[in-house]
């Protein structure tokens, strides 16, 4: 089985385009968006969603390609709908955040929680572990859709379940299948989520409960995403933990530091062969 991956487009058109047309002039079988889809709040997200997104699911769709995604941290949850509404009608286009799709011997179980951070959007932000340290926060708490204001967002995260917990709540694999996790948030102490933006020098941003997950659970593969720019600080995008392999490619453009250009990856999933590309825009 032969996927294309790729996260972090932020609502760039012409990526999303150029993506279509990748996965149909390589014949795979699976495409995975792994997240933060929708262009930023000062762009028209409904335009957006129905003039790029949906087009995007009809091309893959209409090519026979199964398309797999989830929203992200940057996706705000009152625009969760509009996506499955805009999704509903292609039968190989399926959201899989929380959920778990079988084809073939693989199952794909997708999980949109991340980290809490230091940015206000805190849709789908959790505490990493019980106990976890709270992060300094940049200003009030945002939490689209919501009209009465959190006065206390240490008070209000800590009554909400944990990155880890949330783990323990996916669905589980099949029994001799091969399960594909596809994980927005990066696991600690691989490399896959240095940054650059929270304090001096590279910072190791990872969740450890995501971590201790993978090598707990040994799955056959990994999908993470979110931190753009940590393949172009260490030059690390894939790393095996025991017996799982994790991927994570990283994106250029947005908050990133080499200018804007689609990255993604191409996998044969039997074999976990694996290569990772660029893009450059269109002229």
């Amino acid at each position: 089985m032969k996927v294309l991956y790729f996260t972090d487009l932020h609502g760039s058109r012409w990526k999303r385009e150029r993506a279509a047309k990748l996965a149909i002039a390589q014949t795979v079988d699976v495409v995975i968006d792994g997240g933060d889809i929708l262009p930023y709040l000062d762009d028209d997200v409904s335009d957006f969603i129905e003039n790029a997104f949906r087009p995007f699911c009809v091309s893959l769709n209409a090519a026979g390609i199964t398309f797999l995604f989830m929203a992200g941290n940057d996706d705000p949850l009152i625009f969760d709908q509009d996506m499955a509404n805009a999704t509903r009608n292609y039968p190989l286009v399926y959201g899989i955040a929380q959920r778990k799709i079988s084809l073939g011997r693989y199952d794909f179980i997708g999980m949109n929680w991340v980290n809490d951070y230091h940015f206000r959007l805190k849709d789908r932000c959790r505490l990493d572990y019980p106990g976890a340290p709270l992060e300094q926060q940049d200003g009030p708490p945002v939490i689209y859709g919501q009209t009465a204001q959190i006065e206390s967002w240490e008070e209000y995260v800590r009554q909400l379940p944990t990155l880890r917990d949330e783990l323990r709540q996916l669905p589980k694999s099949r029994r001799l299948a091969r399960p594909v996790y596809i994980i927005h948030m990066p696991p600690y102490h691989l490399g896959l989520a240095m940054a650059n933006r929270w304090g001096p020098g590279m910072v190791d941003v990872g969740s450890k409960s995501v971590y201790d997950f993978i090598k707990k659970r040994q799955p056959w593969l990994t999908f993470h995403g979110h931190i753009h720019e940590s393949p172009e600080l260490t030059s690390v995008w894939k790393r095996r933990l025991g017996k799982t392999l994790c991927i994570q490619p990283g994106q250029k453009g947005s908050r990133s530091l080499d200018g804007d250009r689609l990255v993604y990856v191409l996998i044969d999933l039997e074999t976990r062969v694996a290569k990772r590309f660029e893009e450059t825009p269109p002229i």
